[in-house]
């Protein structure tokens, strides 16, 4: 049996959180660390459940100038196998985890929760890291569902 969207905002509030449903099938949230903000964005569909933290970091760069900004987000997905990290044409790098809508219920959510917020961390870090050692301008504003 699936998720059906009660049930998902249920789990929500039973984790904690303040969320906001903002279709029938989408709801934005998010979670604060010492450090930052990480903005939630999930969506469900009859055969997935998307958890998308995005921004995960907003570049400000001239992509042709920084050809090594590419490489370092493409070994990022080659090295995590849970998630994956996605780059929009505005330069929002976002961190992406889908589960199989199929017998998902709290638990499962906690999980996916749990590693998404894992790698959220990991991989800011060392994105930050990375852009650090490059001089490159960050040009991300930090925003958050209160």
């Amino acid at each position: 049996m699936s998720a059906t969207a009660e049930q998902l905002s249920q789990y929500m509030e039973n984790y904690g959180w303040v969320f906001q449903q903002t279709t029938s099938s989408s709801w934005q949230t998010g979670w604060q660390s010492d450090k930052r903000a990480y903005p939630l964005n999930v969506e469900l569909n009859d055969t997935w459940i998307r958890f998308e933290v995005k921004p995960l970091v907003r570049f400000d760069v001239d992509w042709d100038a920084h050809p090594e900004i590419m490489r370092f987000i493409l070994n990022l997905n080659n090295e995590c196998h849970l998630v994956r990290a996605s780059l929009s044409e505005e330069g929002e790098l976002s961190v992406i985890l889908e589960v199989f809508n199929r017998k998902f219920g709290y638990d499962e959510f906690s999980e996916a929760i749990g590693v998404l917020g894992y790698y959220a961390e990991l991989l800011y870090e060392q994105v930050i890291d990375c852009i650090m050692e490059l001089g490159i301008h960050l040009g991300y504003q930090n925003r958050f569902l209160a």
